[in-house]
Order: C-alpha cells, then sequence, then structure tokens
C-alpha cells in the first residue's frame, strides 16, 4: 500500500454532528493531521467547485456557494494507506446521501436528496467532501490549508511543515505514476 493523504470536509449541515463523524473516520484507521474550523469564504469555495461550473454552470456553483457559506465548516488533511479511496468510500460512493451504501457517513448523517434540493431550488446536502482523486487532494489541501484562511475560526491545529510534507508526498506519487 502507498501512503496518501487527502481533504476530508464536514459541510455545514454536517457540524452537528461533527464529533461522532470524525470519530467514525479516526476508527477507520485513518490519522488526522490537521484541522481547522471557520467559515469557508466565498473565493475558497468558489476555487474548490470550479469544476461544478464546468461541469454543471454557473447557477449550480451558486447554490454551492451558498450552502457551503452559511455555517461553521470542519477541514481535515488525513493520512493513511490507499487514503484516497478508503475515505472516498467511507464518506459514501455517491454525491446523494439517499443513494449511498448503508454505514457511509453520508447515508447516516444526511437525509437529503438530489429531488428535494432541486423542488426547493438549493445545493444537495450532502454532509461532508473528500478528495476523490490524488491531484485533487493536492489542490484542495492547498487551497484549504495554504492559499485561504478560514473566517471566524473556531479551532486550528496546523503545523504548515506536515501540510507542506503531504502536498510533496502527493506530488512525488502523481509524477510516479
Amino acid at each position: 500500500m502507498v501512503v496518501e493523504y487527502s481533504l476530508f470536509v464536514i459541510k455545514p449541515d454536517g457540524m452537528s454532528r461533527a464529533t461522532e463523524i470524525c470519530s467514525k473516520v479516526n476508527r477507520s484507521g485513518l490519522e488526522t493531521i490537521a484541522v481547522v474550523s471557520g467559515i469557508a469564504n466565498e473565493q475558497l469555495i468558489r476555487e474548490h467547485y470550479l469544476h461544478v461550473e464546468t461541469k454543471y454552470g454557473a447557477d449550480v456553483l451558486r447554490l454551492i456557494v451558498e450552502y457551503m457559506g452559511v455555517g461553521q465548516v470542519l477541514a481535515e488533511v488525513v493520512k493513511g494507506d490507499d487514503a484516497i479511496r478508503r475515505l472516498r468510500a467511507l464518506c459514501g460512493d455517491k454525491t446523494c446521501p439517499a443513494r449511498c451504501s448503508k454505514g457511509s457517513i453520508r447515508r447516516d448523517y444526511g437525509k437529503d436528496s438530489i429531488e428535494y434540493a432541486t423542488a426547493q431550488n438549493r445545493a444537495l446536502r450532502n454532509v461532508v467532501h473528500s478528495s476523490e482523486t490524488l491531484s485533487d487532494a493536492t489542490r484542495e489541501i492547498s487551497l484549504w490549508f495554504c492559499k485561504y484562511d478560514l473566517q471566524d475560526s473556531s479551532y486550528r491545529s496546523v503545523d504548515q511543515k506536515d501540510i507542506a510534507f503531504a502536498i510533496a508526498e502527493n506530488s512525488a506519487l502523481l509524477n510516479a505514476r
């Protein structure tokens, strides 16, 4: 196995259950090496979800910016063997909580559906985010832990040397592939 680093974010609708959700990630054997909690600013959200605008349009991105900016989020960098795949499986194999596997974070803690969100003209509330690929993880960790600071940060435990190491290690894996 290869040690990877991934970004894990608990979104505003998941923050009331953040302790339980983080415990589930920790019990999976993934190690948290950095954590920050606060409010994500619009620039961070837009840059993080830029692919959404390309794929689904500006209106969908606007809804996500509104959703992600309504309250506190918690972002972590997690480390472990095959971390990206393992964390994605733990979060849920689909974006929609109702369509995720039983036992996944989205299924256990999310109650939303694409149909309900669409009917209310809002973003899907799916509790968490995890990086999809090694390339995404490297870019997202850099955004959340280097480029932007969360507003009204209520908690921060970050060693920039650990973040730099995580980005360098993921980049080395990318270059080796």
